[in-house]
């Protein structure tokens, strides 16, 4: 399972290691003061084995403004469910997942309304990363 952590929203993407293949489920929105239920529905449903939480770097690799944000929600799911947690770089998700909504949009098999769900696509680019590559490579935990 995992997650790309935002200002406003977090969104969640659910995968398989077995098929390497990941899926869009849903954003949550922010803050999470009640939303721990919705994460706690969301792990007592699906079972993940491991948690994935990108980190929002800077294109030079340094911490950007919600990088400790999404530290410390990592630090929190580790706490919370005793899952092991993986932070890793997502720089360029939230933009494939706009390129990818545009395309969407464009061959007319997406609408504008949609469009709160890129959180959710953005995750899933970042559980995609995770699943294809050597999981030392990308891991920053």
């Amino acid at each position: 399972m995992a997650f790309d952590v935002g200002l406003k929203r977090t969104g969640v993407a659910v995968g398989n290691t077995l098929t390497g293949t990941a899926q869009a489920l849903t954003v949550i929105p922010l803050p999470l003061r009640n939303g721990w239920k919705v994460v706690d529905a969301m792990i007592q449903e699906w079972q993940p084995t491991e948690i994935i939480v990108g980190l929002p770097l800077e294109l030079d690799g340094r911490d950007g403004p919600v990088t400790p944000i999404a530290n410390r929600f990592a630090n929190r799911m580790q706490a919370r469910f005793q899952i092991p947690v993986h932070k890793i770089d997502e720089r360029h998700t939230s933009r494939e997942a706009e390129r990818e909504f545009r395309e969407l949009r464009g061959r007319g098999l997406a609408r504008k309304s949609q469009a709160a769900s890129l959180d959710s696509v953005a995750a899933r680019r970042i559980l995609e990363r995770w699943l294809v590559g050597p999981r030392h490579d990308h891991d920053t935990t």
